[in-house]
């Protein structure tokens, strides 16, 4: 099955939701659009963690159309699901930075907030499992400290005679507090095929 026009077409739409801009219609008219696998178009995108971005434009861009009434309704649903749990994260950082503030204890956001905070502001669908934050190795001691004191625990791998080991040498270690999921990160280390 040849999907080149599928690919393109998610490209288009990612291309458009980077910039802010419309989707090319030159190449999208209506019988292209009729053309397309939109079966695959969605599984591809929930496979790449792009599906609420690319909800995002087809209901910028009117092409929730090519959807039965059932399958709209469940996108628009994801839509704000996805956004809910974006902003719910943020809060959830928000507090964490509460947290550090009176201590004097500087945070820098990673990966999902830094990103939600950064880039996709005006569109807040990014789903984080756990938030990421940086701190001086400097203050490790003392946010644990703070973090204990707050009622968030160490979060134990599964093998636990390697995990605070392990935890000191990739300089990362996870925190909970009922579903708050907390990766504090001193001297992060990360590991490519085996290196």
């Amino acid at each position: 099955m040849q999907l080149d026009g599928e690919k393109s077409f998610i490209l288009d739409c990612m291309r458009a939701f980077t910039n802010d801009a419309a989707v090319s219609s030159g190449q999208w008219n209506n019988r292209c659009l009729l053309k397309l696998n939109w079966h695959w178009i969605i599984q591809a995108a929930q496979t790449g963690r792009i599906l609420p971005f690319l909800i995002h434009i087809f209901e910028q861009e009117g092409f929730l159309r090519f959807f039965v009434k059932k399958d709209r309704l469940k996108w628009k649903t994801f839509l704000m699901n996805s956004e809910w749990e974006n902003r719910k994260k943020m809060t959830e950082f928000q507090k964490i930075k509460n947290l550090f503030e009176p201590h004097s204890i500087p945070l820098i956001p990673l990966k999902g907030i830094a990103l939600s905070c950064l880039v996709y502001d005006k569109a807040p669908y990014r789903f984080m499992s756990d938030i990421d934050i940086l701190i001086r190795e400097t203050d490790l001691q003392k946010t644990k400290e703070i973090l204990s004191a707050n009622g968030f625990t160490l979060s134990e791998s599964k093998n636990r005679w390697q995990a605070k080991p392990t935890m000191k040498v990739i300089g990362r270690w996870s925190f909970i507090k009922g579903n708050m999921d907390l990766d504090l990160q001193w001297s992060p280390k990360f590991f490519l095929e085996d290196h």
